[in-house]
């Protein structure tokens, strides 16, 4: 769902679903981003693998960038995004709503919430998972 909305933009830009290997020699790019990729899949283990394979299609020491819903900003309602409902706290992994306002409506869905702890334990523990 969100890989065709995000082909519906920019011209150039490669996107692709990771679901099992991606069809790229090692090191192929010379960079990666993850627009709320991360929160979208549940469970540590396929989100270790993803990870894992993104870093597998990288070069080394090329930049890759991750977004995510920022736990410090849950529940707050920015002009086109609102992750989580106000003053609700949240456990890891639990599903959230996600609000995206557009001109013509809004669309709604859910992803799991994840601490920012979490993002940075499943980076550090790639290079053990790649080699």
């Amino acid at each position: 769902e969100r890989i065709a909305q995000a082909r519906l933009n920019p011209e150039g830009v490669l996107f692709s679903v990771i679901e099992d290997k991606l069809s790229y020699p090692d090191s192929h790019f010379n960079g990666g981003m993850a627009n709320y990729v991360f929160s979208s899949i549940d469970g540590e283990e396929p989100q270790q693998r993803a990870l894992a394979e993104i870093h597998r299609v990288l070069q080394p020491d090329y930049p890759f960038i991750m977004v995510n819903n920022n736990p410090s900003a849950t529940g707050f309602k920015f002009r086109s995004f609102q992750s989580g409902e106000p003053r609700q706290t949240y456990e890891a992994g639990q599903r959230i709503p996600v609000r995206l306002f557009r001109p013509d409506g809004t669309f709604e869905r859910s992803e799991a919430w994840w601490p920012q702890q979490h993002y940075e334990s499943l980076i550090q523990r790639v290079p053990l998972v790649f080699d």
